[in-house]
Protein backbone atom coordinates (compact mmCIF):
# COMPACT_ATOMS: atom_id res chain seq x y z
CA UNK A 1 0.00 0.00 0.00
CA UNK A 2 1.25 3.37 -1.09
CA UNK A 3 -1.28 5.71 0.50
CA UNK A 4 1.08 6.80 3.20
CA UNK A 5 3.43 8.46 0.16
CA UNK A 6 0.58 9.30 -1.91
CA UNK A 7 -2.64 11.55 -2.05
CA UNK A 8 -5.75 9.96 -2.79
CA UNK A 9 -7.39 13.65 -3.02
CA UNK A 10 -7.23 14.95 -6.85
CA UNK A 11 -4.83 17.67 -7.02
CA UNK A 12 -6.42 21.04 -7.73
CA UNK A 13 -4.79 22.82 -10.33
CA UNK A 14 -5.53 26.93 -11.37
CA UNK A 15 -7.97 27.29 -14.63
CA UNK A 16 -8.50 30.01 -16.19
CA UNK A 17 -12.17 31.65 -16.73
CA UNK A 18 -11.64 31.36 -20.22
CA UNK A 19 -10.24 27.65 -20.38
CA UNK A 20 -13.31 27.12 -18.10
CA UNK A 21 -16.04 28.36 -20.52
CA UNK A 22 -14.64 26.52 -23.62
CA UNK A 23 -14.73 23.41 -21.39
CA UNK A 24 -18.15 23.79 -20.57
CA UNK A 25 -19.59 25.68 -23.36
CA UNK A 26 -21.08 22.00 -25.13
CA UNK A 27 -21.70 20.77 -21.78
CA UNK A 28 -25.69 20.77 -20.32
CA UNK A 29 -25.50 22.64 -16.74
CA UNK A 30 -27.43 20.23 -14.94
CA UNK A 31 -24.78 17.11 -16.51
CA UNK A 32 -22.25 19.87 -15.18
CA UNK A 33 -23.67 20.12 -12.07
CA UNK A 34 -23.83 16.16 -11.81
CA UNK A 35 -20.28 15.61 -12.81
CA UNK A 36 -19.09 18.47 -9.94
CA UNK A 37 -20.53 16.85 -7.36
CA UNK A 38 -19.48 12.98 -8.52
CA UNK A 39 -15.71 14.16 -9.62
CA UNK A 40 -15.41 17.42 -7.68
CA UNK A 41 -11.53 18.65 -8.87
CA UNK A 42 -11.56 15.98 -11.23
CA UNK A 43 -14.27 17.00 -13.32
CA UNK A 44 -11.58 19.82 -15.24
CA UNK A 45 -10.00 16.17 -16.21
CA UNK A 46 -13.59 14.70 -17.12
CA UNK A 47 -14.28 17.95 -19.27
CA UNK A 48 -10.66 17.44 -21.35
CA UNK A 49 -12.35 13.58 -22.17
CA UNK A 50 -15.57 15.21 -23.13
CA UNK A 51 -14.37 17.62 -25.65
CA UNK A 52 -12.52 14.99 -27.49
CA UNK A 53 -15.31 13.54 -29.26
CA UNK A 54 -19.09 14.56 -28.97
CA UNK A 55 -19.60 11.49 -28.36
CA UNK A 56 -18.86 10.89 -25.39
CA UNK A 57 -21.64 13.47 -24.15
CA UNK A 58 -24.15 10.56 -24.53
CA UNK A 59 -25.29 8.55 -22.20
CA UNK A 60 -24.29 5.46 -22.21
CA UNK A 61 -27.97 3.95 -22.31
CA UNK A 62 -31.26 4.95 -21.57
CA UNK A 63 -31.06 3.22 -18.39
CA UNK A 64 -28.08 4.74 -16.96
CA UNK A 65 -27.43 9.61 -16.10
CA UNK A 66 -23.33 8.51 -16.86
CA UNK A 67 -21.84 10.02 -20.51
CA UNK A 68 -19.17 7.24 -22.58
CA UNK A 69 -16.87 10.08 -21.88
CA UNK A 70 -16.69 9.32 -17.63
CA UNK A 71 -16.21 5.56 -18.72
CA UNK A 72 -13.37 6.53 -20.83
CA UNK A 73 -12.10 9.13 -17.79
CA UNK A 74 -12.97 5.97 -15.25
CA UNK A 75 -10.05 4.19 -17.70
CA UNK A 76 -7.82 6.80 -17.84
CA UNK A 77 -7.68 8.89 -14.74
CA UNK A 78 -9.30 6.13 -12.20
CA UNK A 79 -7.15 3.33 -12.94
CA UNK A 80 -10.03 0.80 -13.88
CA UNK A 81 -8.95 -2.06 -14.84
CA UNK A 82 -11.85 -4.27 -16.45
CA UNK A 83 -15.60 -4.13 -17.12
CA UNK A 84 -16.15 -5.75 -13.92
CA UNK A 85 -14.50 -2.70 -12.24
CA UNK A 86 -16.12 0.14 -14.56
CA UNK A 87 -19.86 -1.19 -14.04
CA UNK A 88 -19.79 -2.47 -10.26
CA UNK A 89 -17.03 -0.31 -8.70
CA UNK A 90 -16.99 3.07 -10.31
CA UNK A 91 -20.77 3.69 -11.68
CA UNK A 92 -22.66 1.17 -9.98
CA UNK A 93 -24.43 0.28 -13.60
CA UNK A 94 -24.03 -3.16 -12.75
CA UNK A 95 -26.01 -2.76 -10.25
CA UNK A 96 -29.17 -0.69 -12.48
CA UNK A 97 -32.16 -2.72 -14.36
CA UNK A 98 -29.89 -3.19 -17.50
CA UNK A 99 -26.76 -4.35 -15.58
CA UNK A 100 -24.82 -2.50 -18.45
CA UNK A 101 -25.76 -5.32 -20.05
CA UNK A 102 -27.03 -2.99 -22.54
CA UNK A 103 -24.26 -1.33 -23.51
CA UNK A 104 -21.25 -4.15 -23.56
CA UNK A 105 -20.81 -3.80 -27.18
CA UNK A 106 -20.96 -0.51 -27.35
CA UNK A 107 -17.95 0.18 -24.53
CA UNK A 108 -16.12 -2.91 -26.11
CA UNK A 109 -15.31 -0.62 -29.07
CA UNK A 110 -14.88 2.21 -26.87
CA UNK A 111 -12.12 0.11 -24.95
CA UNK A 112 -10.41 -0.74 -28.24
CA UNK A 113 -10.34 2.70 -29.85
CA UNK A 114 -10.10 4.97 -27.24
CA UNK A 115 -8.39 2.50 -24.29
CA UNK A 116 -5.95 0.65 -26.17
CA UNK A 117 -7.52 -2.38 -24.97
CA UNK A 118 -7.11 -5.26 -27.70
CA UNK A 119 -10.78 -7.67 -28.64
CA UNK A 120 -9.14 -10.41 -26.79
CA UNK A 121 -8.82 -8.54 -23.62
CA UNK A 122 -12.24 -7.22 -23.88
CA UNK A 123 -13.72 -10.46 -24.66
CA UNK A 124 -12.45 -11.80 -21.41
CA UNK A 125 -13.51 -9.32 -19.77
CA UNK A 126 -16.73 -9.81 -21.00
CA UNK A 127 -16.90 -13.36 -19.72
CA UNK A 128 -15.90 -12.17 -16.31
CA UNK A 129 -18.52 -9.88 -16.39
CA UNK A 130 -20.99 -12.24 -16.89
CA UNK A 131 -19.79 -14.13 -13.93
CA UNK A 132 -19.57 -11.97 -12.11
CA UNK A 133 -23.62 -11.19 -12.59
CA UNK A 134 -24.36 -15.20 -12.63
CA UNK A 135 -22.69 -14.92 -9.46
CA UNK A 136 -23.99 -12.23 -7.50
CA UNK A 137 -27.47 -11.42 -8.93
CA UNK A 138 -28.74 -15.20 -10.01
CA UNK A 139 -31.73 -14.62 -9.08
CA UNK A 140 -31.90 -12.09 -12.35
CA UNK A 141 -31.22 -14.92 -14.89
CA UNK A 142 -34.71 -16.43 -15.07
CA UNK A 143 -36.12 -16.67 -19.01
CA UNK A 144 -39.26 -14.38 -19.59
CA UNK A 145 -42.25 -15.51 -18.73
CA UNK A 146 -40.82 -17.97 -15.88
CA UNK A 147 -41.83 -16.84 -12.09
CA UNK A 148 -38.94 -15.87 -10.05
CA UNK A 149 -41.01 -16.39 -6.89
CA UNK A 150 -43.67 -18.87 -6.05
CA UNK A 151 -46.37 -18.79 -2.86
CA UNK A 152 -43.92 -22.12 -1.47
CA UNK A 153 -40.65 -20.84 -2.23
CA UNK A 154 -41.64 -18.00 -0.10
CA UNK A 155 -42.74 -20.51 2.38
CA UNK A 156 -39.84 -22.47 2.69
CA UNK A 157 -37.31 -19.56 2.97
CA UNK A 158 -39.88 -17.89 5.73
Amino acid sequence: CLTDQISLVEEIHPVSLEQWRHLTSRVDPDVLARCLARYGAGTFHLLRVLERDPLFLRPVCPHHEHLLGELLYSVEYEQACTITDLFAQRTRIAWSSCQGLDILSSLGELLQQHGGYSQATIEQQVDEYQAFLAQGLAFRTSRPGEQLWSAESVQEHA
